[in-house]
């Protein structure tokens, strides 16, 4: 086991797994796996934490929970106090007011550590969206703190039991190889069927604290070779951190390359903390760098963020330098915070004390995200409601829930819109690229005398194609169930048209998992189209619109605050995607009853687009009209689909 004393080694791995982080968040090449240093902070937690705990109980034969609890708030809570503090109100100066509210919710389970339950439910760590809250990262905090309310508990009733037996130690190696083999399969289950609650929730992960546990109860000896231990160990590592990337699963199974090769090393350490590489890790820069880690980590993030957010998109070198200035910040931090508190003998003495100073932290943290949550809701309501409902605001079918969401294969029955009762139809078909037509398509079946029927689910095309989804991290096999059976049932409704329309994003020339080559493009919307009209169904495909800047909040934060106000401005050449244009041209050439309609020259028709125009906002998001924006298409697409309504297409056989 573990004995007492510095462990230099640890120390420097702090600094590897920070520098790990902070390259992959900062966009250096090479460091599209940088995410793994989380991995390699659980281990070492659940390493020293199990060393602790065990050298108490061995010495003691108890666990102070009041000792144990007040060093963790020494240790962590002043330091992510301040940090979350000012990012706060930074964030209230740069982000639009509706952007806080929207936050409001994570705010509070931030303040309460608990953030790791909001990401699980509605993010995705790698996701765009979720990429642009500046507490994302303290979802691994949180995971921290779950860990060390059950830890203490975990090894008590299993030393206990053990005792009761006369096999403690054998207790301790069962429990925790038990506990990680449940929990490695529960993460290997769960990225596949529902990576964010995988990513995020506490239990998929404990693994990895138990793997840094049971490192702690094998003998030094074990390591005869230590040096070699370690240097593969760190291999092992500085490879995850290359060679793995966010399209992958995981965690999943692949978690457990950084979280083996980072066991390696501390076992290897245990042996003689100064093999082979590790007297690297030992040298004084690489010390000073682990004993930022902490407060590295909580800075650099937010910094980030926020600088975006408030100028736009940075390139590397710039994105370096914020990460080399938030290091500035945390080594003020360390300075004036984290160690004069950690280390106060008064708060040493009193853990009754620390426990105390700890609850008023955070409620100090709740009470602040109230306050400034409250004024951004008023602030809202006074600069840009307008901005604020554009963003928002959804198709009406969206709002009576006849869409279809991830988990869904059937869209929901009676939603009809338009001319309601009329023997003609119109059916929209596709993803949310489809939806952002309905109320154009709304005001053209009024005036028309047809329904409108929306056949619509998230991230699924009416392309036929098998799709993988980056937020299940796993075939999205709802969406060929669902396009199966609503092309089973439009041929059965016998609209007088169906409306097609997609993502264009799912498009690539060299496609990563959830996106297809031109060629599987053009051959699936082929066969969708045939399938259609084979049943006599004329189609109407609309290609996708040019990919413009997240209109709704850049125009909100130049309102809010001009001083940091972004061009909010795009380029058309870099908003489309030719190949998927090409590829939709392709794959309709020579069918009959099939045209191909374009409405960009009225999204844009200069090489720089606007994202308002007027008083019209054009774009509720990076890739959605706005509902204003497309109902005021309606005329102007009802005019180039009228301009097609001749005789349906000769039904052949379904």
């Amino acid at each position: 086991m573990l004995r007492g004393g510095f462990r230099p080694d640890i120390e420097g791995l702090r600094g590897v797994a920070v520098l790990l982080v902070v390259a992959f968040h900062a966009g250096v090449g090479g460091f599209s796996g940088g995410f793994v240093g989380v991995d390699v902070f659980f281990v070492l937690s659940g390493y020293l934490i199990t060393a602790l705990l065990v050298r108490e109980l061995t010495s003691k034969g108890h666990i102070s929970f009041r000792n144990f609890y007040a060093r963790r708030v020494r240790r962590l809570l002043p330091t992510f106090g301040v940090v979350f503090v000012v990012v706060l109100v930074a964030s209230y100066v740069v982000y639009a007011p509706f952007e806080l509210v929207a936050l409001r919710s994570s705010l509070f389970s931030v303040a309460g550590y608990v953030s790791n339950l909001s990401f699980a439910r509605h993010a995705q760590y790698f996701g765009p969206a979720t990429a642009a809250n500046p507490f994302l990262h303290t979802w691994s905090l949180a995971v921290e703190e779950q860990f060390y309310l059950v830890w203490p508990l975990l090894l008590l009733a299993t030393t206990v039991l053990g005792r009761r037996i006369g096999r403690e130690r054998q207790a301790l190696w069962t429990v925790l190889g038990l506990l990680t083999a449940a929990s490695l399969l529960l993460c290997i289950w769960l990225t596949g069927r529902n990576q964010p609650y995988a990513f995020f929730l506490s239990p998929p992960r404990f693994w990895e604290f138990a793997i840094g546990g049971l490192a702690v109860l094998l003998p030094p000896t074990v390591a005869r070779r230590p040096g070699r231990w370690a240097l593969v160990g760190l291999a092992v590592v500085i490879a995850a951190g290359v060679l793995i990337d966010g399209s992958m699963a995981f965690p999943g199974y692949l978690a457990a390359v950084p979280v083996i090769g980072t066991a390696a090393i501390l076992i290897g350490g245990a042996a003689d903390p100064l093999a082979g590489p590790l007297r690297y890790l030992a040298t004084r820069p690489m010390q000073w760098l682990g004993r930022m880690s902490y407060a590295w980590y909580l800075w650099h993030w937010p910094v980030l963020r926020l600088a975006e957010a408030a100028w736009g998109p940075l390139g590397v070198l710039a994105r370096l330098a914020l990460a080399l200035a938030s290091l500035g910040a945390s080594a003020l931090t360390v300075r004036l915070v984290e160690r004069p508190i950690r280390f106060r003998p008064t708060l040493m003495r009193r853990p009754l004390l620390t426990l105390a100073v700890g609850a008023t932290i955070m409620a100090f943290g709740l009470t602040a995200t109230y306050a400034v949550s409250r004024q951004a809701q008023e602030a809202q309501l006074q600069t840009n409601q307008s901005i604020f409902t554009a963003s928002w605001a959804l198709p009406k079918f969206y709002q009576e829930g006849c869409d279809v969401s991830l988990y869904g294969t059937a869209t929901p029955d009676g939603c009809e819109y338009g001319s309601v009762g009329a023997s003609e139809s119109i059916v929209l078909f596709g993803d949310s690229h489809a939806g952002h037509w309905f109320p154009a398509l709304q005001r053209v079946a009024d005036a028309s005398g047809a329904k409108l029927l929306p056949f619509v689910k998230d991230a699924c095309p009416s392309v036929s194609l098998d799709m993988f989804n980056d937020m299940l991290a796993r075939p999205y096999t709802e969406c060929t169930q669902w396009r199966r059976r609503s092309l089973d049932g439009i041929v059965q409704l016998r609209p007088r048209v169906v409306v097609l329309s997609n993502n264009s994003a799912y498009v690539a020339i060299h496609p990563k998992r959830s996106q297809v080559t031109p060629a599987a493009w053009q051959a699936g919307l082929r066969a969708t189209a045939s399938r259609l009209t084979a049943a006599g169904i004329r189609v109407v495909v609309i290609t996708d619109i040019p990919r413009g800047d997240d209109g709704t909040i850049c125009l909100a934060r130049q309102a809010w605050d001009p001083i940091f106000g972004q061009d909010c401005s795009y380029q058309l050449a870099s908003a489309l995607n030719p190949a998927a244009r090409s590829a939709e041209a392709q794959a309709v050439a020579g069918l009959s009853g099939v045209t191909l309609v374009s409405m960009n020259d009225s999204v844009c028709s200069t090489p720089i687009c606007p994202v308002r125009r007027g008083d019209t906002i054009l774009y509720r998001d990076t890739g959605h009209l706005t509902v204003a924006f497309s109902r005021s298409l309606g005329d102007l697409l009802g005019k180039r689909i009228g301009d097609i309504a001749g005789p349906s297409p000769k039904a052949g056989r379904t």
